[in-house]
């Protein structure tokens, strides 16, 4: 189980009335998993934030996501906003 907060560091947003892509620098830092017995167990990923890209396209009823993708350099830095 995942306890804990990622943070949004910066957002930017770039689209039309129908679609848009959001790239987002997320801290996932001060997450941590825990087994079914409590325990904390060690992280496998990077520990820096990074930066992810959705995609979304406007329907009736509000926006959908249809695509998580990462960068090639994933790790938040100012070229990637």
């Amino acid at each position: 189980m995942a306890q804990g907060d990622s943070q949004i560091l910066w957002v930017t947003v770039k689209g039309s009335e129908r679609a848009a892509t959001v790239t987002a620098c997320v801290d996932n830092s001060a997450i941590t998993f825990v087994d079914a017995n409590g325990v904390t167990q060690p992280r496998t990923d990077s520990p820096e934030p990074v930066i992810n890209i959705y995609k979304l396209r406007k329907a009736n009823d509000g926006w959908t996501v249809v695509s998580r993708t990462f960068p090639d350099n994933p790790f938040c830095t100012s070229e990637g906003r």
